[in-house]
């Protein structure tokens, strides 16, 4: 602790002088921290929304592939029904025509390339 005498033993002027610049030496230093701290947390910011962006994107992405792929299974769904009761006639009637399966494998062939 400083002590100031009356009589002027202490030069006020000085220690105000050295007081105010330790004030702002110390302002200073707590402004560069909150500032550092700032760009921090701004940076951060940056980041998350940059990461949602992202994720968003895939998610998108993702919406449309399996858009495409139940457009596809619906599409199949005719011709698998197809087989599948064909499959069942052959086991009734105890056929295996490999003629027909591979009719049946073309006119698949033509339906995908269409």
């Amino acid at each position: 602790m400083m002590r100031i005498s009356v009589n002027g033993s202490l030069n006020l002027i000085a220690t105000a002088a050295k007081l105010c610049i330790e004030a702002t030496t110390t302002a200073s230093h707590i402004f560069q921290a909150a500032s550092d701290q700032a760009a921090s947390v701004k940076r951060d910011c940056q980041e998350w929304a940059a990461a949602i962006n992202s994720l968003t994107t895939q998610g998108q992405k993702l919406g449309r592939a399996v858009g495409k792929l139940n457009g596809a299974l619906i599409d199949l769904t005719p011709t698998l029904t197809l087989l599948d009761r064909q499959l069942a006639h052959w086991q009734r009637t105890n056929e295996v025509p490999i003629d027909k399966i591979n009719d049946l494998l073309s006119q698949f062939n033509q339906q995908e390339k269409n």
